[in-house]
């Protein structure tokens, strides 16, 4: 717990303990509820990324420890008295299969609430902690047709990808072939004249292979007391056959697919999308326990376990350096090209890579707890979002299709009393072809994730819906620095020669740096060949982690790295040296200083630098109306580079 006292009120930050009271956005709701009517306390906010809480209190009424012992007193009893859980989906094709189940399992009546992320194919359950309720949520999933697996919200590895022959049998495919028997049948029916039953054989095919699962999904809502498009659709291609319309069966089945089969490509791509950022979790870590050390799934790791990482393996859980020192890769987790280096007492995300050094990490947060699984589960909620207008389709569609079935019912029931005749079942049965709400289901969705697809393309990945359209009032816009405005790889920058020239000076830097696997070091080989410069051969090359490296050059020692490393091996770095080494990192780059022999030659600078088009972007943002401003831990000039 950390406080920053003032003159008139005083920041307290509270630690949320293991996550549960984290667990949804109402827990945070209720805690923060709770707080706020505390005396002395004047404001609360939780910041889900870091897991902690933020309360602003006077100190004359409420001091900070009464603050962490209510906050965590809470925070327990919410704990204990709501349960959560989050579970895989399998069988979903489209937007009314999870409305399907939401309902269904939101009708158990301990259960508080049931939120079905189509994109991420998740359902979070809230319920009341203590019951029986959540037991039958699987049974109650099941007997709709679909699949679920209690996934316990712990990040992990990706699923497979599905098999060629599990490929064959996707709904694509089966689209794919339903439109194909479509085509034929009409070409059949139409072009070639041929003798029946073979076009309405060709058609039935078409109807059976795009329709059976959006009516099998319908009858099974139905079982459940719910009615969604699936039924209408389903009836709609009945009536169309019983009036033997099968061109118009075909044709209504085949769209409808077709709609939903798009719909789920597009959010199979944000699954993909999801997938590589779970992927940056390792699957196992390497513990020490006493004097020897076992192999463990990372999922299994607890807070106080201590962890080896060897060189270039990822970091299998949050923690903190207690032994060792290493340049280590943050990319994953916050975009930054250029590694950091690490020492005792230094803060490690799971996911990040490790460097050439070893180190020995203290766990602090299990996998379900993790940084990085808390930035999995807010894209995911993101992703939940539906957009106001696909939410306001979707709420019509529920009254709409209901009174389309009763609409038709009471034609066909009513009619005859009105003037009697057989024909008031077929103008039902019409009734329901004309009302398929086929445009409505497909057009929404469909315009969507043509949008988000679109911006996809271009590299601009839009969570969802809602925040698509959204984009048409925004008026300010955000910009991350590392690799949207700038190019997100290291070069070398600025070459300051001491003593000597730049040629030499460089080549030195890149003979050394030849054999390291540093990014750094790289970029400095990379500046030398474009050069073309002929590199001296380096002998009993050593990387120093987090310092630089040494090595022989025709016999005399050269050293590149920190003003530390040369200082640690007897060089003097005069002030004049140590000022342009500040300049250059004021700017937000990383300084090398060279020296042979233990005179200083020079310095390096190697920094993200901005993409040439950054500046041209930023102008074109302003012309449509938007205020950009940047995100960035530099100095204003790289925000002046990108012409901001």
């Amino acid at each position: 717990m950390n406080s920053a006292p003032t003159t008139k009120e005083q920041t307290v930050t509270v630690p949320l303990r293991g996550g549960a009271e984290l667990a949804c956005g109402l827990c945070a709701d209720r805690l923060l509820d709770e707080l706020r009517a505390l005396p002395g306390v004047q404001t609360a906010s939780v910041d889900a990324a870091s897991n902690q809480l933020r309360v602003s209190v006077d100190p004359q009424r409420l001091s900070a420890s009464d603050v962490a012992t209510q906050a965590q007193a809470v925070g327990a009893r919410l704990a204990a008295s709501f349960g959560h859980r989050t579970y895989r989906v399998g069988g979903m094709d489209c937007t009314n299969c999870a409305q399907s189940i939401e309902k269904s399992v939101g009708a158990l009546p301990d259960v508080l609430s049931a939120t079905v992320n189509f994109p991420a194919a998740k359902m979070r359950v809230e319920y009341r902690a203590g019951t029986g309720d959540v037991e039958q949520i699987v049974p109650r999933v099941e007997a709709l047709g679909f699949t679920l697996e209690d996934v316990r919200a712990q990040a992990g590895p990706a699923p497979a990808r599905p098999s060629f022959v599990r490929r064959l049998a996707s709904p694509a495919a089966r689209v794919a072939a339903s439109g194909a028997l479509l085509l034929a049948g009409l070409i059949l029916e139409h072009a070639t004249r041929a003798p029946e039953p073979w076009p309405d054989v060709l058609l039935a095919g078409s109807v059976l292979l795009g329709g059976y699962r959006f009516a099998l999904a319908g009858l099974r809502a139905l079982r459940m007391r719910t009615v969604g498009t699936n039924l209408l659709m389903a009836l709609a291609a009945a009536g169309a056959i019983v009036l033997g319309h099968w061109e118009e069966a075909a044709a209504v089945v085949f769209l409808y697919a077709l709609g939903e089969t798009l719909e789920a490509a597009a959010m199979e791509r944000t699954r993909r999308s999801l997938g590589a950022l779970i992927d940056a979790a390792p699957s196992e870590a390497v513990v020490r326990r006493g004097a020897s050390e076992v192999t463990v799934p990372a999922s299994s790791l607890d807070v106080g376990d201590l962890v080896v990482v060897k060189p270039g393996a990822k970091i299998p859980a949050d923690g903190v350096v207690v032994e060792g020192v290493s340049d280590v890769s943050e990319a994953a987790i916050t975009g930054e090209a250029l590694p950091h280096a690490k020492q005792a007492g230094d803060a490690l995300y799971s996911g990040s890579v490790n460097g050439n050094g070893v180190l020995a990490v203290r766990v602090t947060a299990r996998a379900a707890d993790s940084t990085l699984a808390r930035i999995l589960h807010l894209v995911e909620e993101a992703q939940a979002q539906k957009a106001p207008t696909q939410a306001l389709v979707e709420r019509w569609g529920r009254v709409y299709t209901p009174i389309v079935l009763a609409s038709a019912v009471g034609l066909a029931a009513l009619g005859p009393l009105l003037a009697p005749g057989p024909d008031w079942v077929y103008r039902a049965l019409t009734l329901l072809v004309v009302a398929c709400p086929c445009a409505l289901v497909i057009a929404t969705p469909v315009a969507f994730v043509s949008g988000i697809a679109r911006a996809a393309r271009d590299g601009v990945l839009v969570k969802g819906g809602a925040f698509l359209e959204a984009l048409a009032g925004a008026r300010q816009i955000a910009l991350d620095k590392t690799g949207t405005l700038t190019v997100g790889r290291p070069t070398v920058t600025d070459i300051r020669a001491v003593w000597g020239t730049e040629d030499r000076l460089l080549s030195l830097a890149a003979s050394v740096e030849a054999a390291s696997e540093h990014p750094i070091g790289a970029a400095v080989v990379a500046a030398a060949a474009e050069r073309g410069l002929v590199l001296p051969k380096a002998v009993n090359a050593q990387a120093v982690p987090g310092r630089g490296v040494c090595a022989d050059v025709n016999g005399t020692p050269v050293l590149v790295g920190s003003v530390e490393l040369l200082r640690e091996r007897g060089v003097t770095v005069t002030p004049e040296v140590v000022r342009q080494a500040d300049a250059l990192q004021e700017q937000g780059k990383t300084t090398l200083l060279v020296a042979r022999g233990g005179i200083v030659l020079g310095v390096l600078a190697v920094g993200d630098t901005t993409r040439p088009e950054a500046a041209d972007a930023v102008a074109a943002l302003g012309r449509l109306g938007l205020r950009p401003t940047i995100l960035t831990g530099d100095n204003a000039l790289v925000a002046k580079a990108a012409g901001l």
